[in-house]
């Protein structure tokens, strides 16, 4: 993604152009360009990064975890698929996403690692994570209404799926997380 400025792109002052690979965009927020596969979009942006893992140590210095599988990420009826390969290797992916996104994500793997970076501070995005169990970091909510009525990191579980509201707090100078050891920051663990 990148953020235009002053609009010379063709959108409003201050929007930003991310790839459409259906997380990203929508038609609310967007003005989506099939013939570039990207959409100008307003709003707060930022990074999602992934890694998934079977649960054992990772097996690169670059924090690869073993074990590592596709991740499909659904919103508003689109899939995205990533994790798949790549520098990192299998379990490690990204995409752009916008604040207040509702996000589905589903993995083989035990564990799943959630990082956002980019965001302002108070901005969050919602995961649903069929299958997991258990967050490592969040205040725990009573019902799906509260989770998404909480104004910090929380999560609820029911029988088989686990919630998780990533709140974005201290961030300075554009944004908050990232993975360890680039940038810094804070992330989520979920695991089955």
């Amino acid at each position: 993604m990148f953020l235009d400025k002053d609009g010379s792109i063709g959108g409003p002052p201050g929007s930003y152009v991310v790839i459409d690979n259906g997380i990203a965009s929508d038609t609310e927020a967007c003005e989506i360009k099939p013939s570039w596969n990207a959409a100008i979009c307003e709003g707060d942006f930022g990074r999602l990064s992934l890694r998934a893992s079977d649960g054992q140590p990772g097996t690169s210095p670059f924090g690869q975890t073993s074990g590592g599988s596709a991740i499909t990420l659904t919103r508003n009826g689109r899939e995205f698929t990533t994790g798949t390969g790549g520098f990192f290797g299998d379990g490690l992916g990204n995409t752009t996403i916008p604040s207040g996104a509702e996000i589905r994500a589903e993995t083989e793997n035990l564990s799943l690692n959630l990082f956002l970076s980019e965001l302002d501070n108070g901005s969050w995005v919602i995961f649903e994570l069929p299958g997991f169990a258990t967050a490592n970091t969040g205040t725990e909510q009573r019902s799906l209404d509260a989770l998404r009525n909480a104004s910090d990191t929380s999560y609820y579980s029911d029988d088989d799926t686990l919630w998780v509201k990533f709140v974005v707090a201290n961030s300075s100078g554009g944004g908050a997380g990232g993975f360890p050891g680039f940038g810094g920051g804070t992330g989520i663990q979920v695991s089955k």
